[in-house]
């Protein structure tokens, strides 16, 4: 029988009511041989055998929990500490949640549930996948203990036998932002592609799929697994081709961040594409591919560009911005990354000047956002993030090699006061991220 994949809601049955090897079956209708049996002439609509993906519906009565389930929330739970403690941990070092939520929630709009709300619901879940969601929660808020992440993705992801419900696709969600935050982007991009991998087979990707939450978290992996593929020179997991001959995948949003963070994810794409061809990158291809970077920071009016004099003082205020400025990052991580093959060499005229002035452009632009998104506000800062760390890195370094690249002539250009005050600035807080390594991990010996 066809095994199901799909997100299935239904009553709380008994053990010897409900067998699971008896899902209801909802095969992706696309499937060859699915789809060849859907329109044969005899086909009997009684016993269809897929049912249309949008009518899946997120579980929202009591789902069915086996013995493993059980058995799984004591082991997740047993790994928390007692309840007062744990609000405590997540009230004082729970900042970096509300960039999880806004995640999905730029992607579709969705609804925002803060941290210590979802501690209290998910505290005495069945659930495991949100019993799950709590535990990377309180071992992202500790700044240790790392190898919970592991014990979750064993105990709370389900295996190929059983359906996915939407609440352990948004612990993948999470795992894989979680790895992304303590420097792991490998582990982080393995999650994505997991889930990415999972909601294809569920048919998340399918035009007619209309649930918000459902493609919320598919738009998720999508650009999640785009900007991880692109940092660690990967191929991508799902080709735009594949969303329809006419779609492009910003072409299904209708909210402007939404779109913008997705254009620049299919382009990122396109990035991928030329980076794994064999031979030497296409100076003219990529020079179009930045005049398409140029239509997506256009489609956003100039403000919103904009970056604050001084920062905000309502925990609010700092919540948009942070989202704000990460989007910006986003945008000029991919255009660095557009430029960066072109950057080495003696040409100060068209073309591979203009890849230079085009790069040196966008390191400045995005390390002036990683200034910001790493000031610190009550010894915290605006985002913490060690994979954008690495990639603010980058940036500096290519800032550098872009300044200090050899004209032909041989005259030397002397470096821009403001240039040399933001590369001090970013040195500064790499050497103050050192120095608090080096504390944490004194304190953890002890």
């Amino acid at each position: 029988m066809v095994r199901s994949h799909a997100i299935t809601q239904g009553p709380a049955l008994s053990h010897e009511e409900v067998d699971l090897e008896d899902e209801p079956i909802e095969a992706d209708e696309r499937a060859p041989f699915v789809s060849m049996l859907n329109k044969a002439e005899g086909s009997v609509e009684t016993y269809q055998i897929t049912r249309p993906v949008h009518e899946i519906p997120s579980r929202k009565t009591p789902p069915f929990y086996t013995k493993s389930s059980s058995e799984a929330c004591l082991k997740l739970r047993s790994a928390l500490p007692e309840y007062d403690l744990l609000i405590s941990i997540l009230s004082k070092n729970g900042a970096w949640w509300s960039s999880f939520r806004h995640k999905v929630e730029v992607i579709c709009q969705g609804s925002y549930e803060d941290l210590a709300a979802f501690a209290a619901r998910a505290y005495t879940s069945s659930d495991p996948a949100e019993l799950g969601m709590l535990v990377v929660a309180y071992a992202r808020s500790t700044g240790h203990n790392h190898h919970l992440y592991g014990l979750v993705d064993r105990l709370a992801i389900p295996d190929s036998a059983h359906s996915y419900s939407a609440e352990a696709m948004e612990l993948l969600l999470l795992l894989a932002k979680a790895y992304s935050d303590i420097g792991q982007p490998r582990q982080s991009w393995m999650m994505y592609r997991k889930g990415l991998a999972i909601s294809e087979v569920m048919g998340l990707y399918r035009r007619e799929m209309v649930s918000p939450r459902l493609k919320s978290i598919w738009w998720a992996f999508y650009h999640g697994d785009r900007f991880s593929s692109l940092l660690l020179g990967l191929p991508y997991g799902f080709n735009d081709a594949h969303l329809g001959p006419t779609i492009e995948p910003y072409n299904t949003p209708i909210y402007p961040e939404q779109r913008f963070v997705l254009r620049c994810a299919s382009i990122a794409g396109k990035i991928i594409d030329r980076n794994m061809m064999s031979g030497k990158p296409s100076s003219a291809s990529s020079m179009l591919l930045d005049e398409q970077m140029d239509t997506i920071a256009s489609s956003m009016p100039l403000s919103w560009w904009g970056l604050p004099e001084s920062l905000p003082n309502s925990y609010a205020e700092t919540d948009e911005l942070r989202n704000l400025l990460l989007l910006h990052f986003y945008f000029f991580h991919v255009r660095i990354s557009l430029h960066l093959p072109f950057i080495v060499g003696t040409e100060s005229i068209s073309p591979r000047g203009s890849h230079k002035l085009a790069c040196l452009e966008a390191s400045r632009q995005l390390l002036k956002r990683f200034t910001l998104l790493r000031t610190e506000i009550e010894d915290f800062s605006i985002f913490d993030c060690k994979t954008s760390d690495f990639v603010g890195f980058m940036a500096c370094v290519s800032l550098i090699l872009c300044l200090s690249q050899p004209r032909p002539d041989e005259i030397i250009v002397p470096v821009p006061d403001d240039d040399q005050k933001l590369i001090a600035q970013v040195k500064r807080i790499f050497e103050r991220e050192e120095k608090a390594g080096l504390t944490k991990a004194h304190l953890a010996s002890h």
